[in-house]
């Protein structure tokens, strides 16, 4: 019985450790390919199974299998935005009929699409959450309101409108729905200005607008400022944290709250608790994430970092990560995927973990491969030199190529070099690229 508890033990433990060990980027028997135009400017997120490319202006927009369903005819318009098909549908122009009066069209991640009733002009967002704004001719008088339509082209929210609006960093967007209350800006009766408020998933204001910025919820909570005061409401629109801020803080040096704890941007940072109470110093500290925090170490610039817990227990200190993630601040970025990229170097979990990290990854043997950050998908464009050949795609969130492409050229075989770790022990030569 003994032989066999230890035994088991042991199994656990060898999983543990085995559940530890950072992935490599691999490509794998699984890994589609697609060969590109050569004169392609741009590649987007891989969202719900859809990327893009953009060529002069123009987008085609491609499947995680490498299939192109939509060529190289549609235009994003005005908007400052990367077209990206959100929930499986996107709104473009097409081609020559931008500016022109002429309505946008609806595409499906189907390879379906339609045109849009002539009132609806554009330009357009992307989807948020299922709705997207879009300009609509007025009903009298010139000029265009932005309106509320859900991914089958469909104006909701009754005769609400609002205005598409940088919000939480993002250019140009419909705010997120988040714990049922999305954030809209009323424009002023001239057309000029205006002012936040809340609306809940069916586009019925639940808290009016009067604020000049604001955050979507977080744990109940959403920083607001209104003229020069700031503070966190509730989601009756009440007044519920309001510490004493110093004079030189600003919207955006404060964080929205997380595992009860919010972070103002001073150094070092301060941990603020929702009594308003300051809790924590820590220098270069972040917010905390599925319970964790990210601080300096105590010798600064050292080429460490440390993860504290939510009673600020010191969890483990990061070798090899230096004091700026991925040139952006010491505090990584965790996206909707719930994962960080660092330096493109790793991959790391909340709690620090590294999921993924090339190898091998030294000071005295640089990484020339490369991870961006995590779509809300679970996928990231990345890079693979082997052999001298770069190999350039999306990943997912175990490290593997699901799909490559190349630009228009001869796929390049993968060929065993014995100075170095074959990507793919499985694959020799790419199977025929579709185009």
């Amino acid at each position: 019985m003994k032989k066999s508890l230890l035994f088991f033990a042991w199994i656990l433990i060898i999983l543990g450790v085995s559940a530890q060990t950072p992935k490599p980027l691999t490509i794998t028997e699984n890994t589609h390919f697609v060969v590109l135009p050569n004169d392609c400017e741009s590649i987007s997120w891989l969202v719900d199974g859809i990327w893009s490319v953009e060529r002069y202006n123009k987008y085609a927009f491609y499947n995680v299998q490498g299939q192109r369903i939509f060529d190289f005819e549609w235009e994003a318009g005005s908007g400052y935005r990367e077209p990206l098909m959100v929930g499986g549908a996107v709104l473009m122009y097409k081609k020559e009929e931008v500016n022109s009066q002429k309505p946008m069209w609806l595409l499906k991640s189907d390879g379906t699409s339609k045109a849009l009733p002539a009132e609806y002009v554009g330009p357009a967002t992307n989807f948020v959450d299922g709705v997207a704004l879009i300009g609509k001719k007025k009903s009298s008088g010139y000029g265009i309101e932005y309106v509320y339509i859900n991914l089958n082209g469909q104006r909701v929210y009754g005769t609400l409108t609002s205005s598409p609006e940088r919000f939480e960093r993002t250019n140009w967007t419909v705010p997120p729905l988040r714990e049922g209350l999305r954030a809209f800006k009323q424009l002023n009766p001239s057309g000029f200005g205006g002012k936040w408020g809340y609306i809940d998933a069916n586009g019925k204001v639940v808290i009016p607008a009067r604020y000049d910025e604001c955050r979507s919820f977080s744990e109940g909570y959403a920083l607001v400022r209104e003229d020069r005061e700031l503070y966190f409401i509730d989601k009756n629109g009440n007044k519920a944290i309001e510490p004493i801020w110093d004079d030189d803080t600003y919207f955006n040096d404060i964080s929205d709250v997380h595992n009860g704890y919010f972070v103002v941007n001073y150094n070092p940072r301060k941990y603020f608790n929702t009594q308003g109470d300051l809790v924590k110093k820590l220098p270069g500290g972040s917010m905390f994430y599925n319970g964790y925090c990210f601080a300096e170490d105590e010798t600064a610039f050292n080429g460490k970092s440390r993860v504290f817990d939510k009673d600020f227990n010191l969890v483990k200190t990061i070798p090899e990560v230096d004091l700026w993630w991925n040139d952006e601040g010491n505090a990584p970025i965790f996206t909707a995927a719930g994962v960080a990229t660092v330096q493109r170097e790793r991959v790391i979990s909340t709690d620090g973990t590294t999921l993924i990290q090339h190898f091998p990854v030294t000071k005295k043997s640089p990484n020339r491969n490369g991870i961006e950050y995590f779509s809300p998908s679970g996928f990231a464009k990345a890079w693979l030199v082997h052999n001298g050949e770069t190999y350039e795609g999306f990943i997912n969130l175990d490290g593997e190529f699901v799909l490559i492409y190349r630009w228009n050229r001869e796929v390049v075989p993968i060929v065993n070099d014995p100075n170095n770790p074959s990507p793919c022990d499985t694959c020799k030569i790419f199977p025929n690229p579709v185009r």
